[in-house]
C-alpha cells in the first residue's frame, strides 16, 4: 500500500487525483469547500498511520474559485505542504491527527 493508493480510496466519487512530480499529488475535488477537503486528507492520514507499516503524508489545501490563477493557488498549497512538512520534523511529539480539530 502507497500513499496514492489511500488518496485514491479516500477521495470522492467527483475527484480526480493527479501525479504532480515524483512524489506529490494534486487532488481536485470539484463542488467540495475547503473543510470537506481537509476532513477527507485527515482521515485518509489516519489510514496511513494506521498500517501495519505506517505511513505519513504533508498535505497543503487551497480552494480555487473563478478567476483564480490556478499556478498560484498550487503554489500556495506547496508552500502549506511544506510547513506541514517542517511542523513534522519539529515537533517530535506531534498529537495523533485523529486529535485533530475536525
Amino acid at each position: 500500500v502507497n500513499v496514492s493508493q489511500i488518496l485514491l480510496h479516500a477521495k470522492s466519487k467527483n475527484s480526480r487525483l493527479y501525479r504532480y512530480g515524483g512524489d506529490e499529488f494534486v487532488l481536485v475535488a470539484h463542488h467540495c469547500d475547503l473543510k470537506s477537503v481537509q476532513v477527507l486528507l485527515a482521515k485518509a492520514e489516519i489510514d496511513a498511520g494506521a498500517l501495519e507499516q505506517p505511513l505519513s503524508f504533508a498535505y497543503g489545501v487551497v480552494e480555487v474559485k473563478d478567476g483564480d490563477d490556478l499556478y498560484s493557488q498550487l503554489e500556495k498549497a506547496d508552500v502549506l505542504m511544506y510547513e506541514m512538512k517542517r511542523g513534522y520534523k519539529s515537533d517530535a511529539k506531534k498529537k495523533p491527527v485523529s486529535e485533530v480539530d475536525l
